[in-house]
């Protein structure tokens, strides 16, 4: 698998810090990555809980210190190609609209499911590590890779 090139909204209205870029999706992917590197994740399956609420916030505000709502990142990862939304109602995913709320997300949807290759590389702590290596310096700005890091054992 390649390195994820998000699709981020760019601007003068998101930290310089991200290169101008909204931090949201980068910081979701990486507390996706710690979720595997403490072994609360180890399968496809990204449940919105709370423990992955805690860990978005946690690399969002290293950022800049805002916080941010997990409910659209998590939601919009779906256009990333290996982020797929698993309804709870069975439906597809394809015509819905952003959840207003971190409940109506987790009402609607049980869990997202990445790719099965992306399990593999994040399962991997050799290669696990490159890939937050390179997510951190593509993403987010040097003076704030220290801190970043600092939150994976």
């Amino acid at each position: 698998m390649a390195l994820p090139n998000f699709n981020q909204d760019k601007g003068p209205s998101h930290p310089s810090d991200s290169y101008n870029r909204a931090p949201h999706k980068p910081c979701l992917f990486l507390a996706v990555a710690r979720g595997f590197s403490v072994g609360r994740i180890s399968g496809p399956g990204i449940v919105p809980d709370s423990q992955l609420v805690r860990d978005f916030g946690v690399f969002s505000k290293s950022v800049d210190g805002k916080p941010r709502e997990l409910r659209l990142p998590f939601f919009h990862m779906r256009t990333e190609g290996f982020w797929r939304l698993i309804r709870r109602d069975g439906y597809s995913s394809h015509n819905d609209k952003a959840p207003k709320t971190i409940k109506a997300l987790r009402e609607t949807y049980s869990a997202a499911e990445i790719d099965e290759s992306l399990v593999l590389i994040l399962s991997e702590e050799r290669s696990r590590r490159e890939l937050v290596k390179s997510i951190i310096e593509v993403n987010f700005h040097p003076s704030v890779h220290d801190a970043i890091l600092s939150w994976f054992p």
